[in-house]
């Protein structure tokens, strides 16, 4: 950098079809990256997750640049055995690329990946870990933020794999139940990054083997797991004083539990809420849990889903509006905030469409299939008319202005009228 200045960065979504035309595969995440000052920075390290074999091949990496004027190609200015580094002209979406002929003719030489494990001990058939096999230069935090009601388990993750080779996983002692049994290896850089494998667990062992195996059978990864000491860590008590003020859901045997709030130690009755279902005879005290479980009759006819919380007493006959609804006025028992993520009632406004969406990426995704049509399309969000022709430019649009909205911000047109909710702009 050339001067002090505050940098900020998020990844956003590649455009297949803009890297196709270019016969470009992206090989990193795409960044869109801001600067508080203009030419305050010249550089830039962009991580890749090639090894020091498919490094020595001429021409393979480079840098795309996108901006609303288009795309353009960038040569970097050195490549070291962990970054990319180019001169920066100016700050937009940036993101590494692999020349499609070059990889593909080299498809034998491996990359470098990363194995996650995500502990989920919520459910009530038992705990699972999530594993998931991933490129190597995925930012840890994108992931997490998409599994944050679970565990990560941090561990020596690195291994070298090969593009479309399939890989299993054993579990030593191997008395627990895997799916799927085979999976390949695939590049994805967002924005969901869903589970390779899943080790269903009986019982959390006190220690584990977990071996990744390549389709001959040979050792990749192999690593020794303490799963008991990261299961006890999502089991822990939330007594802070937040949950206390939010009246924090714990088990009936501590009902009598001592805290230390500033300096005056108290004694704490819990208020311990049962959430019943509207439906069949489950019953928890999870809110997470209880979320979940009305989440499979969603679908079912005349279902009544209740709010659960004693001071509110509202039922809905959607789901969709059941979830918003604690989402909204019920978030500090849920210890979940308000997302663009989460299920609401959407539909397109384009003429002659009318789609329904069940989410605010439902609908952008959505939107992009009438810009892939050749049709234009407008900014879904309150107070911005701006049009769009082409999905990149629609994407960066997005990243850059609305990255912070929500549903409330979504103009009315896009609100599929319901009983049950009427959104209203918060400020």
């Amino acid at each position: 950098m050339t001067q002090e200045a505050e940098l900020r960065y998020n990844t956003v979504q590649w455009d297949e079809n803009l890297l196709q035309s270019a016969s470009r595969i992206a090989a990193g995440p795409l960044f869109d990256i801001k600067c508080s000052e203009d030419g305050a920075v010249c550089q830039l390290h962009l991580p890749h997750c090639d090894t020091k074999e498919a490094l020595l091949v001429d021409g393979l990496l480079s840098v795309v640049h996108i901006s609303d004027d288009g795309m353009s190609i960038l040569e970097p200015l050195k490549i070291t055995d962990t970054h990319v580094v180019l001169k920066v002209p100016h700050l937009s979406a940036l993101g590494l690329v692999w020349d499609f002929i070059r990889r593909f003719v080299n498809l034998s030489l491996p990359i470098e990946a990363q194995v996650l494990l995500i502990l989920r001990s919520s459910y009530t058939a038992g705990p699972v870990l999530n594993v998931l096999l991933l490129p190597g230069n995925i930012p840890l935090n994108e992931v997490k933020e998409q599994y944050e009601d679970a565990e990560h388990i941090p561990i020596p993750s690195y291994c070298d794999v090969r593009f479309g080779q399939s890989y299993r996983v054993h579990c030593e002692p191997g008395v627990h139940r895997i799916q799927p049994e085979r999976a390949p290896f695939r590049l994805r850089y967002g924005p969901n990054y869903h589970p390779t494998f899943q080790v269903l667990l009986e019982t959390i062992p006190e220690d584990v083997t977990l071996i990744f195996q390549d389709s001959e059978r040979t050792d990749v990864w192999r690593r020794d797991l303490h799963l008991r000491d990261f299961y006890r860590c999502t089991q822990q008590l939330d007594i802070s004083e937040d949950a206390i003020e939010s009246h924090a859901v714990l088990p009936l045997h501590c009902l009598t539990t001592g805290t230390l709030i500033g300096y005056h130690a108290i004694f704490l009755l819990a208020f311990t809420m049962i959430f019943n279902c509207g439906i069949c005879d489950f019953r928890n005290t999870s809110v997470s849990d209880y979320v979940k479980h009305c989440r499979t009759h969603r679908n079912s006819n005349k279902a009544i889903f209740p709010s659960g919380f004693p001071d509110c007493g509202r039922s809905f006959s959607s789901y969709n509006s059941f979830n918003v609804h604690l989402s909204r006025f019920h978030h500090k028992g849920r210890k979940l905030s308000f997302n663009r993520n989460i299920s609401v009632p959407l539909k397109c406004s384009w003429e002659f469409c009318g789609k329904e969406c069940e989410s605010i990426k439902g609908l952008v995704a959505h939107l992009k299939c009438h810009l892939q049509e050749g049709l234009e399309v407008t900014c879904p969000y309150s107070g911005c008319a701006k049009a769009f022709k082409v999905i990149s430019s629609f994407t960066s649009h997005l990243s850059r202005c609305h990255k912070q909205c929500d549903v409330t911000h979504i103009d009315q047109s896009y609100i599929r009228e319901t009983t049950e909710y009427a959104p209203k702009r918060c400020f």
